[in-house]
């Protein structure tokens, strides 16, 4: 199947996939909300202009995207961060599958187009 999907750095990944983190930041917004059906792409490298790409990505999770606000300090739990800074966004996450692939995954910066075989897991 073909996914939207957003790559985010590990461990991150696995604690949206066991719904300890249900809020993602990030300094900027889709253009289109709702997100449905958005594939978290697991990577071990922070993306950048100088490394846009890492072609050992995993597929963690499927998960929706309803609503995008300001961050806030009362989302600080929810977003497992280390620390609070004014100015992001804070994607609220719902309805949270978990989900492998037995095949490494390009993960890329932005939201970007991804074709994947999931097995979606109910734990």
């Amino acid at each position: 199947m073909i996914f939207s999907a957003l790559s985010i750095v590990s461990p991150a990944g696995n604690k949206i996939a066991s719904k300890e983190k249900t809020i993602e930041i990030r300094k900027w917004k889709p253009s289109i909300v709702p997100l449905e059906n958005l594939l978290i792409i697991q990577n071990k490298n922070y993306l950048s202009d100088k490394l846009p790409e890492d072609n050992n990505g995993k597929a963690v999770a499927l998960v929706d995207v309803y609503e995008i606000t300001l961050w806030e300090e009362r989302h600080f739990k929810q977003s497992c961060a280390s620390s609070f800074e004014e100015g992001y966004f804070a994607w609220h996450l719902t309805n949270i599958r978990k989900v492998t692939c037995s095949l490494p995954l390009t993960a890329k910066r932005k939201i970007y187009t991804l074709e994947a075989k999931l097995k979606i897991t109910n734990e």
